[in-house]
């Protein structure tokens, strides 16, 4: 322990003996007080807390708090004083208990219960040096304050367990024992909110020290760097994988009690699983370095202006298409996943003359992604056969039957309808980092390419994936 800490630790103990010489004479005169186990926090709360943090009517019913509890003669604006002053000085309180309010309430929880317990008992003043000391030890002794950001990662397996994804992120398998702890459920040893099927890898960032106190505002934060590497993940492969929820988790342990009341997350907890969590997007840890390249791309200053420019058509034309592809990662009925993976690639594909469309998306598809005939071909069966179904949906012409039970569309042709719009995106973002800048280019080019051989090799060369993060693996500095 520093030598600071122990100067902090004897404002402290200053703070804990006046409220316990307080409280003995307050019971003194009202001994049915004594089962409160909330007594300390309720006779002095009114006294410290922040005026700034409430509003008129809190106020008003604040002031008349605190008037009735200087009438029954607390002196709690002096230990509020002290408890003001414990959290001017010393870091590692301030830290943790954010407010005066804060460390009163750790007071009442960690070390009044057993005060009240000694209060007017032989040797009174040992037992209270005893339950000072082993209060010192649980304040000081558990380590410094961290605060840890868990985001869920719906159907992700890693292997192994733990994949490093930056500087202070991590991808981490939890064990089902400790996702109670997380969400602060109430239940031990099995989460009640959280389906184990939907799996338990979870991106993990942490903080040591306080830069901003506002823990909402700062998971929020955390959850969005959660979110772009599930957006990578996404078009990295095919397969299921969506944002899940995100949770918060300090240290030390005792820092829980004050900063987490009752169940306390952000975003939704999938209850629903995906095939019965027996089809898992798993990621090695040789995969792990190619997401990590990719979002190197993204956090690149050229490449982060072009993603980020709401001026360009092709990155528009890549919002809308991704948007919803995105969406058919979280939406569990055939029906939905369908309607909103033939949008995304109409928003691709389709030409601003509206004859035929079926024909020319479906032509486009075939175009982009196939490398010679034999490929294509089927390509353009498949998106040509997802595209009457779509028209089935929103024209109500549909199978009834086959709705109903979930038969209008396989798992199989789903995933190969997803994964031929996952490579177009992708390479629709390649060519927009290449400096492509419309829709109508790209068309063009296809549709020249229907013509041109070389044009169509030269088009799926601009915008294979493996070339271009090679290049910026070769050159990450480049300014062109």
């Amino acid at each position: 322990m520093t030598e600071a800490m122990g100067s902090e630790g004897d404002i402290l103990k200053v703070a804990v003996f006046e409220a316990a010489h307080a409280l003995g004479a307050h019971l003194a005169i009202h001994p049915d007080d004594r089962s409160n186990p909330n007594l300390f926090f309720q006779l002095v709360g009114p006294c410290v807390v922040d005026h700034a943090l409430l509003d008129d009517a809190q106020k008003k019913l604040q002031d008349e708090s605190r008037k009735n509890i200087i009438a029954l003669g607390f002196p709690c604006e002096e230990i509020a004083a002290l408890l003001r002053a414990v959290i001017s000085s010393d870091k590692h309180l301030r830290e943790c208990c954010v407010f005066p309010l804060g460390l009163a309430f750790l007071i009442n929880k960690e070390i009044m219960p057993s005060v009240l317990s000694v209060l007017g008992e032989e040797h009174e003043s040992q037992h209270l040096e005893n339950l000072y000391a082993q209060f010192r030890k649980t304040v000081y002794e558990q380590g410094p304050f961290r605060r840890v950001a868990y985001t869920h990662i719906f159907n992700l397996a890693i292997e192994p367990e733990i994949l490093q994804v930056g500087p202070r992120a991590i991808l981490r398998a939890i064990s089902s024992a400790d996702i109670p702890t997380l969400l602060n459920e109430p239940s031990l040893g099995q989460s009640f909110l959280h389906p184990e099927a939907s799996g338990n890898v979870f991106f993990v960032t942490e903080q040591e020290g306080v830069v901003d106190d506002n823990d909402y505002r700062w998971l929020s934060e955390q959850r969005m760097l959660a979110a772009e590497l599930c957006t990578v993940l996404q078009y990295f492969k095919d397969g299921i994988v969506s944002l899940g929820y995100s949770g918060i988790h300090f240290n030390p342990p005792w820092v829980n009690l004050l900063r987490k009341p009752g169940l306390l997350f952000q975003g939704e907890i999938r209850r629903r699983v995906y095939k019965n969590g027996q089809d898992r997007y798993t990621v090695s840890n040789e995969e792990m370095e190619t997401v990590r390249r990719w979002l190197a791309v993204l956090a690149h200053p050229k490449y982060k202006a072009r993603m980020t420019d709401t001026t360009n058509d092709l990155r528009a034309t890549i919002e809308r298409a991704g948007t919803y592809y995105e969406a058919s990662h979280d939406r569990m009925a055939v029906s939905e996943r369908l309607i909103a993976l033939a949008i995304a690639i109409e928003a691709l594909f389709s030409p601003s003359d509206q004859g035929e469309l079926r024909y020319r998306i479906s032509q486009n598809a075939a175009m982009l992604l196939g490398r010679s005939f034999d490929e294509r071909m089927p390509i353009f069966e498949s998106v040509r056969k997802m595209y009457d179904l779509r028209s089935k949906l929103v024209h109500g012409s549909y199978d009834v039957a086959k709705y109903r039970n979930g038969e209008l569309a396989s798992e199989d042709l789903l995933r190969e309808w997803g994964s031929y719009l996952r490579r177009s995106i992708l390479a629709y973002v390649i060519l927009l980092l290449r400096d492509y800048n419309s829709k109508k280019q790209i068309l063009d080019l296809l549709f020249a390419a229907c013509f041109d051989s070389e044009r169509a090799v030269q088009l799926q060369t601009s915008s294979n994936e493996k070339l271009f993060i090679n290049e910026f693996s070769t050159n990450p500095n480049q300014e062109s």
